[in-house]
């Protein structure tokens, strides 16, 4: 990987090894018990319910070999609502954020930015439809279940 110096490569190896079978044991160990109660099934045919329903970015590596391209992306649109999910593709492997750090800082940034926005508009609608506002002068409520991004 570019941002991996051989020297360092080569000390983690003199210390380590390449053997990473131990190291991924405990990962296999801690996710073995995770969503114990959540039947495979359910990963498998999208039917995980609650499902998240705020606005939800994917940020996934095209040249990602750990986790094969479109796997996540499939079971993620499972578990978020329709029209909440969006995936942005970097060219890179599994370290996204390592690999291409200025890309993925770019498209997060965007992201959040768009994001807030349509918060922005959203509550402004709300807050001004007398349906949904309320003032006494002593308070202000706006029904939070009414405001969709």
């Amino acid at each position: 990987a570019s941002w991996i110096s051989e020297e360092d490569k080569a000390t983690h190896h003199a210390e380590f090894g390449t053997d990473y079978t131990p190291a991924l044991n405990w990962y296999r160990r801690g996710f073995s018990s995770l969503g114990s109660n959540i039947e495979v099934s359910a990963l498998a045919n999208n039917s995980i319910s609650p499902k998240i329903h705020v606005p939800t970015l994917m940020i996934t590596g095209a040249k990602d070999i750990v986790c094969i391209h479109g796997r996540p992306t499939n079971t993620m649109e499972g578990c978020v609502e329709e029209g909440r999910l969006e995936v942005k593709d970097i060219d890179a492997g599994h370290w996204v954020m390592l690999e291409k750090t200025a890309e993925f800082n770019n498209v997060l940034k965007e992201w959040l930015e768009d994001t807030e926005g349509k918060a922005r508009k959203s509550l402004c609608k709300a807050m001004f439809s007398t349906n949904w506002y309320h003032s006494c002068g002593r308070c202000y409520l706006v029904s939070a279940h009414h405001l969709t991004l």
